[in-house]
C-alpha cells in the first residue's frame, strides 16, 4: 500500500521504474511559479512543497503511485549527486484524480490543484508518444512551466529505456523546469560548426566527449559536405564505450559517462562548457554553461545550499484527493463613483450575463455588496436553475457611498467559509472601480487571504481603481482586468467569462470565439462573422448587451437559416438588456453571420461575446490562452506577452495572433487600442520557433497607469498542427541517433477557427514620455553560408525592431574576427562592418552577402547589432562561424573526433608479416603524396578521401 511518510527500503512494487507525465490544461497557464499554493522552495538542501498531479482520466491505478515513490526516489538520489549535494527532493505531494475511490491515506486536498502543480502524469493521444517533456517558454534563467509525464512512460521499461535512464530523464527535465536551462544537443539547431583553423565540430557539450561524423542515410562513417559543411543527413555519432566522467546531462541523459553539467571552470575538461556549439543553451543563454546559470539561480545564488551531508535523500511523499466542487463569492463594488458613465449598469449586465451562463450547475457562488461597509448578500449556494434566479434577484442597480475594499474582502472570506470548508483554493472575484476611503484597507487583510490560500482575481473597472490590487492579486496569484469603459471595451465580459473557466477542464469550457464592442451609429447596421469548427459546437451561445431594446438582431446560419426574435433560439432580458441566441445539440460548423440593425436616430453601444464548447467526439480542440510576464512593470523593465496556440496539445503554426493594448490614454478617451502582432518565428521575445507559442515584448506606452491585453487568434492560409510534437517543449530528446517519426512529427493542414483569449493587465509605474526607453531587442537567430563556387559568405537573420521587437531599425552593424573570444567577449575589437541593406519591418528576414580577405585553413566568427534612431544599439547577437577549409565542391570527408594520431611505425609493426596489405600502405603513401601534390584531395585528417581528374572518390 501507498503511504505518506518516505520509503526508507524497498517499494511494494520494484521493477519498471516511472517517469511523470503531467497534463497541461493548455486553456489556463498560471502567470507565477505557483498559483494559490506554496512555490516549491528549496531550504536546507531540500525541494519542499513540489506538486505532482494525476490526470482525471488516468484510470485508477494504486501500481502508479508506487511508481512515482519509486522514480522520484531515484530521481532525488541522483539530483544530490549531480549538484554536489546542494539539492534533492525532500517533499513531495501527489494529487490523485477525483474519480478514483476514496482511501484513507488520501488527505483532503487543501491548496492543491491540477492546473497548479509542478509535474502532470497523464495520458496523450497514441500518436504523441511518450516523450517526457516540460513546457518551457520563458528567457534563460527563468522556471519553466511543467514537467510532463505518462503513465505508460512511468511503468513500461521498454517504453522509458529509449530515453535513458529514469533518473537522468527526471532531472534533465528538472533543469528545464526549475532552472530555466536548455537543451546542448543539436535538435532543431545545426549538427556541426566551424571551429578554429577551418575544423569541423560536432555539437555537443563538453567538447571532449568523444565520437565521429556518421551518416545515417548511407549507414556509412563518410558524410558528404557541402558550402562548407557535411549534409544533413550526417550526425554526431556519440562514442558510447568511453571511461570517465563527462558533462552534460542536458546533453544527453543516454551515455552513462555523462553524469555532470557542464561548467566554465577550465580544470576540469572533461565538463568544460563548450560555449561556441550552436545549441539551444549557448543561444538562449548568451553562451553561459548550465552551471553558470544554476550558480545564479536562488536556490544556489550567493551561498545559498552550500554543499553538505544529508542523512537521506529519500522524499517524504504525501497523497491527497480533491472532494470540494468549485467556489466563488462575487465582490461588488456600490460605492458612489460606481454611478459615473453608467458604471453600475454595465456592471449589472455583466454580472447578469455572468450568473446565467458561466457557472455549470453544482458550483457554488455567493455575492457581497460594499461600500462603505460590506454585506453579504448571498453565503455559497448550489447552482441550478432556482439559484441562478435567486443570483440575479441580488445584482446591484444602484451606487452610493464611500469605498471600504478591505471590508468587501473579510465578507468574502465569511462567505466561502459559510459551508463550514476551509476557504483554501475558493476564490474571490472583486470588481471595484475606486480608492479606498473607508477602513479595514487592502493591505491590513492581505496577510489573511494570502494564509488561508484564497485566490483573488480583480477587475478595475477604470483606472481609479486603488492601486493595491495589484499587490493584492499578485501575493495571492489571481489574475487582474483592467476595463476603461470606452466604447470599444468588452473587458467586463472577458474577464468575467475567463475567471469563471479557471480550474475547468478543457472539455467542459465554453471557449471564447468572439468578444466586440462596438457604436452603432443611428439608422445603421452591423454586421459580423463568427466561425464555428469541427472540434466545437455544443452549447454554442452568441451574448449581444445593447443599451436598450430597440435594436433589431438576426442571425443567419451557414445553410443560411435566420434566426430572430419569434425563434426558440431567441432571448432577451428587458431587465438587463441583453439578448442571448442559444443554439442547441451541436451548432453547424461554418460562418455564423450576425446582423444588427439600429432604426432609430440615437447611437447604440453594443457588446458581442460568442462562446461554444467541445463536441462531444475525441477530436482534439484548438484553444489559446494568454499570459503576460508582470503585473507592475517599471519602465527599465520588460513586459512580454505569451500565447500559446495548440489543438490537444500538438503546437498550430502560422496563425494570425494579434495582441489589443487597452491603455490609459487620460488626455484622449476615445483613443482607439493599439494591435500588436505576435510571432512564433524565434526572434526577439520569442524563445523557440514554431513550438506554437507566439511571443512579443509589449510596448506602445503613452502614459503610466493601466493597461489590459486581449488576444485574437484566427488561421490564416498556411495555418497547420503538427502532429506528434508537443506545444512549447523543452524536454528529453534523442541525441546520438535517428529520430523517429514521432519526434520529426507531420502536419496537418487546420480548418478556419477563431480564439479570443484574455492576458490580464498590468500597470505601468515612473513612464516619462519622450524618452525612448527600448532599444533594439537581440537577434538570436544569425545564420552564416558559405557558397562552395563564389566563396561569398551570406548572413540571415530575423529583423529586430525599432522598440525591442516592434518596427523598423534603422541599421545593421556586423562584427566579423578570426578569434571568437575576440567576438563574444569584446566584439567591438573585432572588425566593424557596416550593412548596407534597407532594414524589413521586425520579423521579417534579412541578407546580407559579404567576400572575406582570406581562404583555406581559417574560421572566421560573425555577430550582429542593431541600431535605433535614438542611436540605441542592441545586445550582441549569437555568434556564427563559417570556415572556409571545406569549401571544395562537395568533396566527401569524415574524422573522428577527438583528432586522432597517426602513428606509423605501430601501423606498419600491426601487419608485418601481412605481404598484400604493407603493399596497399605503400601504394596509399604514393598515391597520397602525388595527389598532394597536383592540389586534387582534401584532406580531413585521420581518414583520407581523395578526388580524381574525373572527380571519383576513392577512400583509404
Amino acid at each position: 500500500m501507498v503511504g505518506s511518510v518516505a520509503l526508507e527500503s524497498g517499494y511494494s512494487r520494484n521493477s519498471a521504474v516511472v517517469a511523470i507525465f503531467l497534463v497541461v490544461s493548455i486553456g489556463h497557464w498560471p502567470v507565477s511559479e505557483a498559483c494559490g499554493r506554496q512555490a516549491v522552495k528549496l531550504e536546507y538542501n531540500g525541494y519542499r512543497h513540489i506538486l505532482i498531479a494525476i490526470g482525471d482520466n488516468v484510470p485508477e491505478d494504486p501500481d502508479l503511485l508506487d511508481r512515482i515513490q519509486y522514480v522520484f526516489t531515484k530521481a532525488s538520489a541522483f539530483l544530490y549527486e549531480i549538484t554536489k549535494k546542494r539539492a534533492f527532493f525532500e517533499k513531495i505531494t501527489v494529487l490523485v484524480p477525483k474519480s478514483w475511490s476514496n482511501k484513507t491515506n488520501y488527505a483532503p486536498a487543501t491548496e492543491e490543484a491540477i492546473d497548479l502543480s509542478d509535474i502532470n502524469v497523464d495520458r496523450l493521444n497514441p500518436e504523441q508518444g511518450h516523450k517526457p517533456f516540460v513546457i518551457h517558454v520563458r528567457q534563460c534563467g527563468e522556471r519553466g512551466w511543467k514537467m510532463q509525464l505518462t503513465p505508460e512512460y512511468l511503468k513500461d521499461a521498454a517504453i522509458a529505456e529509449q530515453y535513458g535512464t529514469y533518473e537522468k530523464v527526471i532531472v534533465h527535465e528538472w533543469a528545464h523546469l526549475r532552472y530555466g536551462v536548455f537543451n546542448e544537443y543539436p535538435e532543431d539547431f545545426p549538427k556541426f560548426y566551424a571551429a578554429e583553423n577551418g575544423d569541423i565540430e560536432g555539437t555537443r557539450c563538453s567538447k571532449a566527449l568523444k565520437g565521429k561524423r556518421f551518416d545515417y542515410v548511407k549507414d556509412s562513417d563518410i558524410c558528404d559536405f557541402e558550402n562548407g559543411l557535411p549534409t544533413a543527413s550526417c550526425q554526431f555519432k556519440d562514442d558510447q564505450e568511453v571511461s570517465g566522467k563527462y558533462g552534460s546531462l542536458m546533453y544527453s541523459h543516454k551515455l552513462d559517462h555523462v553524469i555532470w553539467f557542464c561548467d566554465n571552470d577550465t580544470n576540469s575538461p572533461n565538463t568544460l562548457h563548450n560555449r561556441q556549439a550552436p545549441n539551444a543553451q549557448n543561444k538562449k543563454c548568451d553562451g553561459k554553461s548550465v552551471w553558470e546559470v544554476l550558480r545564479s539561480h536562488k536556490d544556489f545564488a550567493e551561498g545559498a545550499n552550500k554543499p553538505r551531508d544529508v542523512p537521506s535523500t529519500v522524499p517524504k511523499f504525501h497523497f491527497v484527493k480533491e472532494y470540494r466542487r468549485k467556489r466563488i463569492v462575487i465582490v461588488l463594488d456600490i460605492s458612489g463613483s460606481m454611478k459615473d458613465n453608467n458604471k453600475i449598469q454595465k456592471l449589472a449586465q455583466s454580472v447578469a450575463i455572468y450568473i446565467q451562463h458561466v457557472p455549470v450547475d453544482g458550483d457554488l457562488v455567493g455575492m457581497v455588496w460594499f461600500n462603505s461597509t460590506a454585506t453579504i448578500m448571498s453565503n455559497l449556494i448550489e447552482v441550478k436553475s432556482s439559484t441562478r434566479d435567486q443570483l440575479l434577484k441580488l445584482i446591484p442597480k444602484k451606487a452610493d457611498g464611500g469605498t471600504s475594499i478591505g471590508d468587501g474582502l473579510l465578507k468574502g472570506i465569511e462567505a466561502l467559509s459559510s459551508r463550514g470548508d476551509n476557504p483554501a483554493r475558493g476564490r474571490i472575484l472583486l470588481v471595484t472601480d475606486g480608492e479606498e476611503t473607508e477602513s479595514p484597507y487592502v493591505a491590513s487583510v492581505t496577510s489573511q487571504i494570502i494564509s488561508k490560500a484564497i485566490i483573488v482575481d480583480a477587475i478595475a473597472v477604470t483606472e481609479e481603481a486603488d492601486q493595491q490590487i495589484e499587490e493584492l492579486v499578485e501575493n495571492t496569484t489571481g489574475s487582474i482586468y483592467y476595463f476603461s469603459n470606452r466604447v470599444f471595451s468588452n473587458v467586463l465580459n472577458e474577464a468575467l467569462i475567463t475567471i469563471g473557466q479557471q480550474g475547468t477542464d478543457v472539455r467542459n469550457r465554453q471557449i471564447l470565439l468572439s468578444s466586440e464592442s462596438v457604436t452603432i451609429k443611428g439608422n445603421h447596421f452591423y454586421e459580423d462573422n463568427v466561425v464555428i469548427d469541427s472540434s466545437i459546437g455544443r452549447k454554442t451561445e452568441f451574448l449581444i448587451a445593447h443599451s436598450s431594446n430597440n435594436i433589431t438582431i438576426e442571425m443567419m446560419t451557414p445553410s443560411r437559416r435566420k434566426i430572430s426574435r419569434n425563434d426558440a433560439e431567441y432571448n432577451t432580458d428587458n431587465v438587463f438588456n441583453f439578448t442571448r441566441i442559444q443554439i442547441p445539440g451541436v451548432a453547424e460548423k461554418g460562418y455564423w453571420t450576425l446582423n444588427i440593425t439600429n432604426p432609430t436616430s440615437v447611437d447604440e453601444n453594443v457588446t458581442i461575446t460568442a462562446v461554444s464548447g467541445a463536441t462531444d467526439n475525441d477530436d482534439p480542440i484548438v484553444t489559446t490562452a494568454a499570459w503576460i510576464k508582470r503585473t507592475l512593470l517599471f519602465p527599465d523593465e520588460r513586459q512580454i506577452l505569451y500565447v500559446s496556440v495548440s489543438k490537444g496539445l500538438s503546437p498550430v503554426l502560422h496563425a494570425n495572433v494579434t495582441a489589443i493594448l487597452e491603455r490609459p490614454d487620460y488626455s484622449n478617451v476615445t483613443a482607439p487600442p493599439i494591435h500588436l502582432p505576435v510571432r512564433d518565428n524565434g526572434a526577439g521575445a520569442d524563445v523557440e520557433k514554431d513550438d506554437g507559442i507566439y511571443t512579443t515584448y509589449v510596448t506602445y506606452f503613452t502614459d503610466n497607469g493601466r493597461y489590459n491585453v486581449k488576444v485574437k487568434v484566427t488561421a490564416s492560409p498556411e495555418s497547420v498542427v503538427v502532429k506528434n510534437k508537443i506545444v512549447g517543449t523543452g524536454g528529453s530528446g534523442a541525441a546520438g541517433r535517428k529520430r523517429d517519426r514521432r519526434e520529426t512529427g507531420y502536419i496537418q493542414r487546420t480548418e478556419d477557427f477563431q480564439r479570443v483569449t484574455s492576458a490580464g493587465s498590468f500597470k505601468l509605474q515612473n513612464f516619462t514620455e519622450g524618452v525612448d526607453a527600448f532599444p533594439p531587442a537581440k537577434v538570436t537567430d544569425l545564420r552564416v553560408s558559405a557558397d562552395d563556387v563564389t566563396k561569398a559568405v551570406t548572413l540571415s537573420w530575423t529583423a529586430t525592431g525599432e522598440d525591442l521587437d516592434q518596427g523598423t531599425v534603422s541599421s545593421y552593424v556586423l562584427w566579423k574576427s578570426k578569434d571568437f573570444e575576440t567576438v563574444y567577449s569584446n566584439h567591438w575589437n573585432a572588425t566593424k562592418v557596416q550593412v548596407n541593406i534597407t532594414p524589413e519591418a521586425a520579423g521579417k528576414e534579412e541578407n546580407y552577402t559579404i567576400t572575406v580577405e582570406e581562404t583555406g585553413n581559417v574560421t572566421y566568427y560573425f555577430a550582429l547589432e542593431a541600431v535605433d534612431n535614438s542611436g540605441n544599439v542592441s545586445p550582441r547577437s549569437n555568434i556564427v562561424s563559417v570556415s572556409l577549409k571545406y569549401l571544395n565542391d562537395g568533396v566527401t570527408h569524415s574524422r573522428i573526433v577527438p583528432e586522432p594520431t597517426l602513428n606509423l611505425p605501430l601501423i606498419v609493426g600491426c601487419v608485418v608479416g601481412s605481404f598484400v596489405l604493407i603493399t596497399l600502405i605503400i601504394a596509399g603513401i604514393i598515391i597520397y603524396i602525388y595527389g598532394r601534390k597536383k592540389g586534387h584531395w582534401s584532406v580531413n585528417s585521420g581518414v583520407e578521401l581523395q578526388q580524381n581528374d574525373k572527380g571519383q572518390q576513392m577512400k583509404y
